[in-house]
């Protein structure tokens, strides 16, 4: 995450993990996805922009499309991160205490 975005996350913990063949594009990708905690201020910088245009926090309920095919995965997956349950500020990642 810190070369990406530069974020340093405070707490990680295991989230679901896709297994997404996708072979109209002769891909296989196994993705272990985790939740984590950032400081409350904490906003992601363009560390990359040769591999990406920018980085923005979206709520769970309003994540844009398309999305990546892993992420469509964990979507239909019924996964919720704790943070979507805990707060209504998708910047504010104070309420993340981790799963229950």
């Amino acid at each position: 995450m810190l070369e990406e975005t530069g974020l340093t996350l405070n707490e990680v913990y295991p989230a679901p993990y896709t297994n997404d063949v996708m072979p109209d594009v002769h891909r296989h990708y196994v993705t272990c996805f985790v939740e984590a905690s950032v400081s409350n201020d904490a906003q992601p910088q363009l560390m990359e922009p040769d591999k990406c245009s920018a980085w923005t926090w979206f709520r769970w309920t309003e994540l844009p499309k398309p999305l990546f095919e892993p992420m469509k995965s964990l979507v239909r997956t019924g996964f919720v991160p704790t943070v979507a349950n805990t707060t209504e500020n998708p910047t504010d990642r104070s309420g993340h205490r981790g799963p229950h």
